[in-house]
């Protein structure tokens, strides 16, 4: 079943410093409908690329969901900064502060977040599940994603479809090297 409601979309690149005004810039650039992002469970998509990433022609990616962004956001970036999480089974989140470019550079991850009025814990962790199914099928990704949480039946599964093929033809616009055409 289609809907004629648009997920919402803030992109922004993870420079130093940019968690301390995420709420405010997503407010500002997206007024009321930043509650979506904001008051709903919703989608998040680190994208890097690495020196190695580069040269194989690939991307980097970790996709998740959650129910506050800004606190997991955070939760991840303490992770990035822990040197110790770097040996941890399952710690990706090092690669976005140690990675460097095809120049030497420190990589600046992009982060997507994805939000939807229709959107519910079944609804993004079914969305999650099945951009991580896409990116591991592609062979641009570098998918650091561990095991899927398939969910059962639920209210609003009927708009699964509808909304999964609006989220990816976005982010297509976004990235057409990484994120390849549906099929």
């Amino acid at each position: 079943m289609n809907t004629t409601i648009s997920p919402v979309f803030f992109k922004d690149m993870e420079t130093e410093g940019y968690l301390d005004s995420l709420k405010t810039r997503m407010k500002a650039s997206l007024g009321d409908d930043s509650e979506y992002l904001l008051g709903y469970p919703a989608l998040y998509i680190h994208v890097w690329r690495s020196k190695k990433d580069y040269q194989e022609g690939k991307y980097s990616i970790y996709i998740g969901e959650t129910n506050d962004i800004i606190q997991r956001t955070n939760e991840h970036w303490a992770v990035a900064r822990n040197p110790k999480s770097k040996g941890e089974k399952g710690a990706w989140q090092y690669h976005m502060v140690e990675d460097v470019d095809e120049s030497n550079k420190k990589v600046v991850p992009m982060v997507f977040f994805i939000g939807h009025k229709f959107f519910h814990k079944s609804h993004t962790l079914d969305i999650e599940n099945r951009l991580t199914d896409y990116c591991y099928a592609m062979p641009t990704a570098n998918v650091y994603n561990g095991r899927p949480n398939p969910q059962g039946r639920y209210a609003g599964e009927e708009y699964l479809d509808d909304l999964f093929s609006k989220i990816w033809r976005r982010l297509r616009k976004e990235i057409p090297d990484l994120f390849l055409p549906e099929t």
